[in-house]
């Protein structure tokens, strides 16, 4: 009879891109572990996209997204499906990555169930009180529920300590998510893709990345408005958009930037291509974490959509400027940056000092964290 599987639940595309890695390097030295990945639906084709690329087969779905649902209907609709496909695969433990509504879904299923899991990505706090909305809670209800606590930073776990985790059940293992980005960076660099017909790549390039929740509604007006001002102000500038599938997000950006000269709005990019658009990327404006830590490791300044940092997350030493989501500040922080990078050679950006995450998560994970 084989030994209990070891269960990935994911619900978003980061989550999945994160993960990936963590499953290949415990599939190369560990093959005795049987890891299984579950999936909560809650980013339906831009999670599907990438499992298919990448070859992950999914031991379910449980199709939880619907339109424009809020945050309580998702998690309520997505706790009984949990409880149930956690009875039927029995897992001898648990992973859950980031601080999305799936991942707290997750962790509170899990902890039900009593079934332990290790929280990858652990420990990430905002700047501000309650900030970012929702995933600051999301954090801490998770950190409450873990048996073990897989933090990417040593900031991450000084976060964790002071609220009273025992410093025995957190490890730094730095961040999957780096490791996916190596990877890319060694695959193939070509972006012709249909999405990106008529780009010229001589030409400085803007990379916009819009997905957090705290940018929705009026925001994202605001956001659409300064970068259409951002177009209009740089004769020279190249502005690529993949949109996130929101409606919140994405019927904004189709209003306002459909006919603006020089803005490229695209479905999701595979990761692969969205690697290789943003290795040419001169500026990045964003709100997404992970997009700003990809943008960091290569050394590309950003321009950062978020109504506050992260404390411990791994980041490199590009320079970042808050704006928030004030289009005037969005702009400014635009026009300078481009300024600084006018005369740099980009193309010599490279990862340094870069050590795997992947196989230290998966020699952590092949070990019991109960």
């Amino acid at each position: 009879m084989p030994s209990p599987p070891l269960l990935f639940l994911l619900g978003t595309r980061a989550e999945a891109i994160k993960a990936i890695p963590v499953l290949r390097a415990l599939e190369t030295r560990h093959p005795k572990i049987r890891a299984r990945v579950g999936a909560t639906g809650q980013h339906a084709m831009m999670f599907d996209q990438i499992v298919e690329i990448e070859g992950v087969q999914l031991a379910f779905n449980l199709e939880v997204m619907e339109p424009r649902q809020q945050i309580p209907e998702l998690i309520g609709r997505a706790l009984p499906k949990l409880d149930s496909a956690i009875h039927h695969i029995a897992p001898r433990g648990i992973v859950i990555v980031g601080d999305s509504a799936s991942s707290v879904a997750s962790a509170l299923a899990a902890h039900a169930t009593r079934i332990p899991f290790a929280h990858l990505e652990a420990g990430l706090r905002g700047t501000r009180p309650g900030l970012p909305f929702p995933e600051e809670t999301f954090r801490k209800i998770i950190s409450a529920a873990a048996a073990f606590h897989l933090a990417p930073t040593d900031e991450a776990r000084q976060n964790l300590l002071r609220e009273g985790v025992e410093d025995s059940k957190i490890e730094v293992v730095g961040d999957p998510g780096l490791d996916a980005l190596a990877e890319k960076l060694a695959g193939d660099p070509s972006v012709d893709d249909p999405e990106l017909r008529g780009i010229d790549w001589r030409r400085p390039i803007a990379l916009v990345a819009v997905v957090r929740r705290e940018n929705h509604a009026d925001a994202s007006f605001r956001i659409c408005h300064a970068l259409k001002r951002l177009a209009d102000e740089e004769p020279d500038l190249q502005i690529i958009y993949p949109n996130h599938l929101n409606p919140h997000l994405m019927e904004p950006a189709r209003q306002i930037l459909a006919r603006v000269e020089r803005i490229r709005q695209t479905l999701p990019l595979p990761h692969q291509l969205f690697v290789n658009v943003l290795r040419r990327a001169r500026l990045v404006i964003a709100d997404s974490g992970g997009v700003q830590q990809e943008a960091s490791a290569l050394g590309i300044p950003i321009v950062s959509l978020r109504a506050c940092p992260d404390r411990g997350r791994a980041m490199g030493v590009a320079p970042l400027l808050e704006a928030g989501n004030d289009s005037d500040r969005i702009v400014e922080a635009a026009h300078e940056l481009l300024s600084r990078t006018a005369e740099a050679n980009w193309a010599e950006r490279t990862l340094k000092d870069f050590t795997p995450a992947a196989p230290r998560i998966a020699d952590r994970l092949a070990s019991p964290f109960a």
